[in-house]
């Protein structure tokens, strides 16, 4: 991997990889998500490098099979970041006991904190760091509306902590838009003479359309984002709520889901306000995490909230890629079965 990078890093070389990068790229792609596995940190560190390194030498070049590493890169995180957020969960469950106790109890209770669980080595934070950079190097040097989309639609179905440092990255994305769309038309070949009519007007339409689906980008980020609106997590509710302030502010074409009758009305809809509480409807109708004794088996999942459902439900992204099976990478399903009818929006696609 290190030589790829000096040949790319060659004057002599370059031209010809960049030719063979840009028919071959998938297979190229493919080959090297082989090497990021959580069992040989190493190896995955200088796959990271290297997906980064090539990324910047031939931008779009690279991206056939792009999405793949994106997914794969992913995927790393949330199996390094395994015993962070079983600790998490385990902390999360001592949280809801120690409240039933205090209840039962109808006196203030001393809370005690789960021991940890790993040691401060079980987490590899340096490939942590790696994976994390490399995910935002990519979306940068290979701009593409549909590559952001996609690593977005990837981050609904992560772990808690997981998901906190995905959010930042989305974040980030979301404040940078139009340098990311400037960064794009700065990589496109120059336009065909004028003399060449045929080509010169087919470059322009096919310009016309990137640009139609740039300016459509934010509006189908933020309709994707509001399906993690009503996460749990206090610092990922905060990043959500920044990460929809900037779509509608970076959006050239507005829309009726950007206004706040929706945002309330999404709220009526999952039970949770902007500050990530139950709301007093939702209070009265929402069933009791309790289960009667007597309640007939087939009657009990008729009772689980919406942090109870199934963890083997279907992911619900647009984009089709390799599931992860491991259910220690990823959270059950809180992603509504399908949105009210008031926020469906055609993207176009």
């Amino acid at each position: 991997m290190r030589e790829l990078c000096e040949l790319a890093n060659s004057q002599r070389f370059f031209p010809p990889m960049r030719e063979w990068m840009e028919k071959h790229s998938t297979r190229f792609n493919n080959l090297l998500v082989t090497c990021l596995t959580a069992e040989q940190p190493e190896v995955a560190q200088e796959a990271c490098l290297a997906f980064a390194y090539l990324a910047r030498k031939f931008n779009n070049a690279m991206q056939g099979g792009m999405d793949n590493v994106i997914n794969s890169l992913i995927r790393l995180l949330a199996v390094l970041m395994v015993p962070r957020d079983n600790q998490i969960s385990v902390y999360r469950k001592a949280l809801e006991q120690h409240a039933d106790l205090q209840m039962i109890r109808a006196t203030p209770q001393p809370f005690h904190f789960p021991r940890q669980s790993y040691d401060f080595t079980d987490v590899h934070h340096q490939l942590i760091s790696c994976v994390y950079y490399t995910i935002a190097d990519l979306l940068y040097n290979i701009p593409s509306p549909s590559l952001l989309v996609f690593f977005e639609c990837r981050i609904f179905r992560r772990r808690e902590m997981t998901r906190t440092l995905l959010f930042r990255i989305l974040n980030s994305i979301s404040q940078n838009i139009s340098d990311l769309r400037e960064h794009a038309e700065s990589l496109e070949k120059p336009m065909p003479p004028k003399e060449d009519e045929a080509a010169f007007t087919a470059e322009t339409a096919r310009r016309a359309k990137i640009a139609e689906v740039w300016d459509r980008l934010p509006g189908r980020m933020y309709t994707e984002i509001l399906r993690a609106y009503h996460d749990y997590n206090a610092m990922n509710k905060e990043l959500i709520l920044e990460i929809m302030e900037f779509l509608r502010a970076s959006s050239r074409i507005k829309l009726a889901i950007f206004d706040e009758e929706t945002i309330r009305a999404l709220e009526l809809y999952t039970g949770h306000t902007a500050e990530g509480h139950a709301n007093e409807t939702m209070k009265i109708k929402r069933p009791s995490k309790r289960i009667s004794v007597s309640e007939k088996p087939q009657n009990l999942e008729l009772n689980l909230a919406d942090d109870d459902l199934d963890e083997y439900e279907e992911d619900e992204s647009r984009f089709d890629s390799e599931p992860d099976n491991d259910p220690q990478t990823w959270r059950p399903s809180v992603v509504p079965d399908k949105l009210p009818s008031f926020f469906n929006y055609d993207d176009g696609a």
